[in-house]
């Protein structure tokens, strides 16, 4: 007789729009201009649509530290501040990536979805600043990500 798992035991089906806003993610990606998907870092600030609305967060960080005025459009943290970033990272405001929920569901089943953790304490006071600095985006764009973040 097949004897089923009980109820308490059963995988319960992964659901992206578990992922809180703020979270820091790991994902293979590829960005139109790459040759093959590279394992990219990203900040969820949401969830639309089938979507996660996920910022670009790069280790690419020379740009942000030679210029001030682009430094006061990204949110910025030192390497290992925080456990998530090893190296010096630039959370950039003006790249906001939209990643399917499919293709989060089809990494976690791969395993190549990492959900490193939630940034806390001052992150939505800096994002709020960094969204209000930047000089990359353009006012609809800055309107958006203050509705998609409720600011």
């Amino acid at each position: 007789m097949l004897r089923l798992a009980s109820p308490s035991l059963r995988l319960t089906p992964f659901n992206p729009s578990s992922i809180a806003p703020y979270t820091v993610i790991a994902l293979p990606w590829k960005f139109q201009d790459d040759l093959y998907a590279e394992r990219k870092l990203f900040v969820v600030i949401g969830h639309q649509n089938g979507f996660a609305l996920c910022l670009k967060a790069t280790s690419q960080t020379n740009i942000y530290k030679n210029n001030k005025d682009a430094m006061a459009g990204v949110v910025f943290y030192h390497a290992d501040t925080l456990p998530c970033f090893p190296e010096d990272t630039a959370i950039q405001v003006d790249n906001c990536v939209p990643i399917p929920h499919s293709t989060l569901i089809d990494e976690k089943n791969r395993l190549r979805l990492e959900v490193r953790q939630v940034l806390a304490g001052d992150f939505e006071n800096n994002l709020r600043n960094a969204i209000a600095n930047s000089v990359m985006l353009d006012d609809r764009k800055r309107t958006r990500l203050n509705q998609i973040l409720g600011f």
